[in-house]
């Protein structure tokens, strides 16, 4: 892997490194074989008014036309932030595609995009704004953002808030791993240069860098929706069933190397943090790391009835699929092939949505 490789640079050359009260700031859009959605992404990036900003578009050695698209994209942008392409040699897996970035990056913030998500034109400036704010603390700024498929609304969330939102490190000690909603995130330098560069083989990177951000200090929130995140079947944490054992084998195994790459940030962490809470969070990501067993599926032959009713069952009980019971049960029910549950939601959402007067 040769991180340094730049393949082009367009639009404003000369971008100036900023000030305190207005740094310069990394957007990276993230892209694997998402050629129907990467215009999109791209454009949210482009469009986005804040100033000084460098915009890397990086490619994971799509199979499709995405890294072409967003060539092609750069080559015709005349606008002014500075535009960086780039693609790796073979395809790395999330986590190391984000550090691989990382490296080449000069932004005091580093804001992430999905190759499939659109971010909406005032995302990085409400960001710095908040995070400039509130001093310009380590750690990481996150938003809300807007659900949406196939062009259609399904429901718009708010930053995440939880009744561990001032005291995140208890929430990890209660084994509440997600405290941001990963695609709305911006990360400041530290979670990344004070750590060991992230482990590779998995597609989860929002855990550790989360729990980083923890440990530095800050998870910072800002309600207004400024990303619009699209739900299709080929998003990396849905669509997992019985004839796709390669796939779901590669969630475990990015369960597995995620968080044991939080338990060795844990144990090299030199900052200040009690004892106490460090013990109680390393066990709840050891019992994480011990429900992966069993779940592993069959490559070769094929699964008997038996054989898979307990696999869903340890599927439903297991804290590596997920630390929510009921996400956990529909892991369950999607892998034995049930969409009813599926069905019944989507229904109890549009029931719950607010109908509109015509005039």
């Amino acid at each position: 892997m040769d991180n340094t490789e730049i393949l082009k640079t367009y639009g404003n050359i000369g971008l100036p490194d900023g000030t305190e009260n207005r740094p310069l700031v990394t957007f990276v859009v993230f892209a694997y074989n998402q050629e129907k959605y990467i215009c999109e992404a791209v454009e949210g990036a482009f469009a986005q008014r804040y100033s000084p900003l460098e915009i890397i578009l990086s490619d994971d050695c799509s199979s499709d036309r995405t890294f072409e698209i967003m060539e092609e994209m750069a080559e015709a942008y005349k606008g002014p932030h500075k535009v960086r392409v780039r693609r790796n040699a073979f395809n790395l897996g999330t986590a190391l595609h984000v550090q691989s970035a990382f490296v080449v990056s000069t932004g005091k913030l580093f804001v992430v995009a999905a190759g499939d998500d659109i971010s909406i034109d005032n995302r990085v400036s409400v960001l710095v704004d908040a995070w400039v704010s509130a001093g310009s603390p380590e750690g990481a700024v996150h938003s809300g953002r807007e659900l949406f498929r196939n062009d259609q609304t399904i429901k718009t969330v708010p930053a995440n808030h939880h009744r561990y939102s001032d005291i995140v490190l208890d929430g990890y000690a209660h084994g509440y791993w997600l405290p941001a909603a990963a695609p709305t995130c911006a990360y400041t330098r530290g979670v990344f240069e004070r750590f060991a560069p992230l482990i590779g083989g998995s597609i989860i990177e929002d855990a550790p860098l989360q729990l980083r951000a923890a440990l530095l200090g800050t998870l910072l929130p800002c309600d207004e929706a400024l990303v619009r995140t699209r739900l299709h079947d080929d998003n990396s944490g849905t669509g997992y069933d019985i004839s796709q054992p390669a796939r779901w084998n590669r969630f475990i195994q990015s369960k597995v190397i995620a968080f044991r790459t939080m338990q060795r940030d844990l144990a090299n962490w030199q900052g200040q943090i009690d004892p106490a809470l460090r013990q109680r969070i390393e066990r709840q990501v050891l019992a994480v790391l011990h429900s992966t067993s069993g779940l592993m599926l069959p490559e070769t032959r094929s699964v008997g009835p038996l054989e898979r009713s307990l696999l869903a069952l340890r599927m439903a009980t297991a804290l590596a699929v997920a630390s929510n019971l009921r996400l956990r049960v529909e892991y369950a029910l999607s892998f034995l092939g049930f969409e009813a549950h599926v069905r019944l939601k989507n229904y109890i959402r549009q029931l719950s949505k607010p109908k509109t007067t015509q005039f």
